[in-house]
């Protein structure tokens, strides 16, 4: 698996790693190179350091008023990225990657439709079903390639919504055991056209960015009218909001090539 020497201590770089090329995204103590989509600063009470581990309390507060994806303040363009996350039974969360900010306002509109029909035959409780249609989460929600997370009871299902999946998109070659209360490992890897997802020292998805097999299935997906989707080649990592408790931690990055 492409990730670094693993250290006693959490969010930190040994000299091994450091000569290597990795460089760390979270320090343990704070948001520093990290801010709300959309917005120059900020977590709005969201986002926060709890025994250094970088957390989203989303869940905590009022889901109307969604808190929004953490962006990081550099962009990347071939990069191999690893981290440690913990979601709660249950819960949704996803990390995003080559995303731009700078992005045509007809995809919002696109989304909230689709999330509008969804609804339609989706019978779920009146204040989520406005708080997945709220004009303010889409503000500040990230829409570009994802990594799936789902800490579903059981993690043995491969869809393209189970843990490792490209979201939407391509499911994970098998099924991961991500077991629930535990932290697990997720890996990112951009090298030019192919991208891959590892899951816990294992290869789920692999994929080739101008594939045809890539661009049928997203005109199969919720994605068909962002026209450009899929397309940058530079970009922010992102961790989502979807109103889950997550925590993450040992958050690290080499860059393979120049932003």
């Amino acid at each position: 698996m492409m990730s670094p020497a693993r250290c006693l201590d959490h969010n930190v770089i040994s000299p091994s790693e450091r000569a290597d090329g990795w460089k760390l995204l979270f320090d343990g103590e704070s948001l520093q190179g990290w801010r709300v989509f959309g917005q120059k600063g900020g977590s709005r009470d969201c986002w926060g350091v709890r025994q250094g581990q970088l957390e989203n309390f989303s869940a905590e507060v009022d889901d109307l008023q969604p808190c929004g994806d953490l962006v990081t303040v550099d962009q990347f363009v071939d990069f191999e990225l690893t981290l440690e996350w913990q979601l709660q039974l249950d819960g949704n969360s996803g990390i995003k990657y080559l995303v731009s900010e700078d992005r045509p306002n007809s995809w919002e509109k696109v989304l909230l439709e689709y999330y509008l029909n969804k609804l339609k035959d989706d019978p779920i409780p009146d204040h989520e079903a406005r708080a997945r249609v709220s004009k303010i989460k889409w503000n500040h929600s990230a829409i570009g390639f994802e990594l799936q997370l789902n800490q579903q009871r059981t993690n043995y299902i491969a869809d393209t919504d189970s843990t490792g999946a490209l979201y939407d998109l391509i499911a994970p070659v098998q099924g991961v055991n991500s077991p629930p209360g535990k932290f697990n490992q997720t890996g990112v890897v951009v090298r030019g056209d192919r991208v891959e997802h590892w899951v816990n020292a294992t290869k789920v998805v692999e994929f080739f960015r101008s594939s045809q097999g890539l661009w049928a299935r997203i005109e199969r997906s919720k994605f068909r009218l962002m026209r450009g989707f899929g397309r940058n080649k530079r970009g922010h990592i992102v961790l989502q909001d979807h109103t889950s408790h997550v925590s993450f931690r040992n958050i690290k990055i080499k860059p393979l090539s120049e932003p």
